[in-house]
């Protein structure tokens, strides 16, 4: 079956499921996903346009597709994070 944008599979979570990080897992999938930047970045313009707010995409560390927020870029001990 392929993967599409906004279908994730409990199997994409590795790292986090051997944890048992389940909060975390349950909070990525209430989020939309992209497989790729570009798809995250055609629907950051989309939603841009419409809401007229400043978005950005980023990387999940869970499911390793991406998101979008709008929250700010932070910079935690000289490292920008999600």
């Amino acid at each position: 079956m392929p993967r599409g944008k906004g279908v994730t599979f409990v199997s994409d979570y590795g790292h986090a499921l051997e944890c048992g990080d389940w909060r975390r897992i349950q909070t990525c999938l209430k989020k939309g996903t992209y497989t790729t930047v570009a798809e995250a970045e055609a629907m950051i313009r989309i939603c841009e346009q419409k809401r007229g707010v400043t978005l950005r995409w980023y990387e999940c560390p869970y499911c390793g597709k991406y998101h979008i927020t709008h929250q700010p870029l932070r910079e935690m001990c000289g490292v920008y994070a999600a």
